[in-house]
């Protein structure tokens, strides 16, 4: 666990060019992935998102996967491949002004957990993605309280 903090803002693009902004969440517990479609570490963990957005997509709870890919194409083609029905975002800006930077996620891939209150609760939230979905339940409403 760590010391939550305030979750840093974005605006970055959605799949349609939409722009969105991680304050427009405020109220909901958020799961936040940093991915890119060339990383395989992060293809497992999307099938692992996939799985829990399955069970507990809700209004109260959001997955937003923010890519890192260089390529719109294939950061597309990942997420139809990968099934992902979720929010996805990609980062086009250059290192030095990346929400990938803000939000010190050096190693992909990086998740962090962000309670309704809009601060960030678990700075490694990988733990929470487990074949366990009652042990992911459980958590989630630990972790959501604080």
């Amino acid at each position: 666990m760590i010391t939550p903090f305030p979750a840093p803002d974005f605006e970055l693009q959605s799949q349609n060019g939409t722009p969105v902004h991680l304050s427009d969440f405020k109220g909901k517990t958020v799961l936040l992935n940093f991915w890119a479609s060339w990383c395989a570490p992060c293809r497992e963990t999307n099938k692992k998102l996939a799985k829990l957005y399955n069970q507990f997509k809700s209004d109260a709870f959001v997955i937003i996967n923010i890519s890192e890919d260089t390529s719109q194409v294939k950061w597309k083609k990942a997420v139809v491949n990968d099934k992902m029905k979720w929010l996805q975002l990609i980062d086009f800006t250059d290192w030095n002004r990346s929400a990938a930077r803000r939000w010190n996620a050096s190693q992909l891939p990086a998740s962090f957990l962000i309670n309704r209150y809009g601060m960030v609760i678990a700075s490694d939230a990988a733990y929470l993605l487990t074949d366990d979905p009652e042990g992911f339940k459980s958590a989630l409403q630990n972790l959501s309280t604080q």
